[in-house]
């Protein structure tokens, strides 16, 4: 039985700090798309500051339900031989969001399917992240302790 306060099942100190550096560039793109996407989409492109609202909008009703299903699916499958179903699905998507974006400008970065894809890479990446941890570590605060480093 693990005492509390404990670690249980941990890392090494170099798992830990890849595991945190792991999931640094979806956080920059989470960053940089509510940072900035409304003054590019006003201030740079000219649209209509509703327009962009709308858009916005869109991506963040797409990101709730991507991360509803993406979860649901991703505890439902067994994975890929020994891999694990956690770890195969985190493969799965950093696969599918390997690809540069599409060229910015009036046609990609203001569709709205390319909003939805974006935002379906974006929160495919964050829960297969997230869900890492119980598989990684055991323990509630070993698991504390690398959400704390993400």
């Amino acid at each position: 039985m693990e005492r509390p306060g404990t670690c249980g099942r941990s890392l090494p100190v170099s798992g830990r700090l890849c595991y945190a550096v792991g999931h640094l560039l979806n956080d920059l793109c989470a960053s940089l798309w509510f940072s900035y996407l409304l003054l590019y989409y006003h201030s740079v492109l000219g649209m209509r500051s509703t327009y962009a609202g709308v858009l916005l909008l869109i991506g963040q009703v797409a990101d709730g339900v991507c991360t509803l299903l993406i979860g649901c699916e991703a505890d439902r499958t067994t994975g890929f031989r020994k891999y694990g179903k956690r770890k195969t699905w985190h493969l799965i998507v950093r696969v599918l969001r390997a690809p540069p974006a599409p060229p910015s400008g009036r046609g990609w970065s203001t569709s709205p399917p390319f909003i939805l894809l974006f935002q379906f890479g974006w929160a495919a990446v964050q829960v297969t992240h997230l869900a890492l941890i119980p598989d990684l570590v055991a323990g509630e605060a070993a698991q504390v302790e690398l959400t704390a480093y993400r």
